[in-house]
């Protein structure tokens, strides 16, 4: 017998009525895909199970319960964040970003104390200012990075004072139920220009992302950002050394929903580390998100072979094709490669539960046809 004989035999050609069905199918999961909910609990899991520390340059100065509660008036203010940086500067840091801020009543000359601690920085500092709920949800993971043009004004959201000595920053989050996946902005547009997000100053303006909202990669825990209490730097209790040549985000990180986010390592892991965490993602590489396509054209090739070749080589191809597209997440989230896979998998599976179902018909139809050629032999035999 020759090698193409011995090919030809291990195929079968599959009955009209099993070619219909698997038409259907594909047609059925790619329109109507019935484990969608699996791609929401998948990341979250992949996530958790790859977790790692934070190891970049960053730290969180936080406005935290301890800082309010042993400054001399209980409440934060603009001389606070003044006599703050003029602490920091003693330290040589790499780079300031001030993030959220939520000043009670100032002395009357607290803004032009902020305004003189500012202009005494070597560099500008970036300075967040919230989005709109609006502006939030136009943001899209599917929209290209925004064109590069000249800085919005800053005088659109900060004192005259001090509107020509910060650089504004934007950066929404968008988290998932679960905790992950979490896509971070790259760019925002103001009316008079662009607005970088923090996580691409922090990043030096590196790892430009293929779309204008990027993946974070949580498995970094924000839990191992370092965060060091604003009132132990402004009561000198944190050594000389530790802030050098750090990028520093100032927050305050006390209040729910404002200033803490939802993710797989903790329900209120710090805004500002995640910050630290995005612009961490950015230096590692671009993520991708390559959708449900490239998985589930591998499933429906697969659950095609399994058609058309005879037992058990289909069932092996297909088995290990559902592993591969089941495992792939741990793999290719090591590298920022995002994916869908519940579009491949529902795939195998359905054609499973048929093949399934196809061979109990089968066994049923032997089962009484033996049945009644007994009988047929027992009514001859009386």
């Amino acid at each position: 017998m020759s090698g193409i004989d011995k090919i030809r035999q291990l195929f079968r050609k599959p009955s009209r009525r099993e070619g219909i069905a698997f038409v259907l199918v594909v047609l059925l999961v790619a329109l109507f895909n019935p484990l969608q909910w699996y791609d929401e609990r998948q990341r979250p899991m992949t996530a958790a199970m790859t977790a790692k520390s934070y190891q970049g340059d960053g730290v969180v100065i936080a406005i935290d319960a301890k800082t309010e509660r042993e400054l001399p008036d209980k409440m934060w203010s603009r001389s606070d964040l003044a006599d703050l940086l003029l602490e920091l500067i003693k330290d040589a840091p790499k780079q300031i970003v001030i993030d959220n801020q939520y000043f009670e009543e100032d002395s009357e000359t607290g803004l032009d104390e902020l305004a003189a601690a500012l202009g005494a920085l070597p560099e500008k500092p970036a300075w967040h200012v919230d989005l709109t709920p609006d502006e939030v949800g136009s943001l899209s993971p599917y929209s290209a990075p925004l064109a590069e043009t000249d800085l919005a004004d800053p005088s659109i959201w900060f004192d005259p004072e001090i509107a020509d000595l910060v650089t504004p920053t934007r950066i929404a989050f968008r988290a998932y139920g679960l905790g992950a996946p979490i896509l971070a902005s790259y760019n925002d547009n103001a009316e008079t220009g662009l607005v970088p997000s923090a996580a691409r100053i922090l990043a030096g303006n590196t790892g430009l992302p293929e779309a204008n909202e990027f993946f974070v990669d949580i498995s970094y825990d924000p839990g191992t950002v370092p965060e060091v209490s604003a009132i132990d730097v402004l009561k000198g209790k944190v050594p000389p050394t530790s802030l050098q040549d750090k990028r520093l985000v100032i927050s305050s990180t006390e209040r729910l929903g404002r200033d803490t986010v939802n993710t797989v390592h903790g329900d209120y892991n710090s805004r500002a580390a995640l910050t630290l965490v995005a612009a961490q993602t950015l230096k590692d590489g671009s993520s991708y998100w390559i959708g449900w396509l490239p998985s589930f054209l591998i499933a429906v090739a697969a659950a095609a072979l399994w058609f058309v070749l005879r037992s058990p080589y289909g069932r092996w191809i297909a088995s290990v094709t559902f592993l591969a597209i089941l495992f792939s997440p741990f793999f290719l989230e090591r590298f920022l490669i995002y994916q869908a896979t519940s579009y491949g998998l529902c795939i195998l599976l359905l054609v499973g539960v048929g093949k399934l179902w196809q061979r109990g018909r089968e066994a049923i139809q032997v089962y009484r046809s033996a049945a009644e050629t007994k009988s047929q032999f027992l009514a001859q035999a009386s």
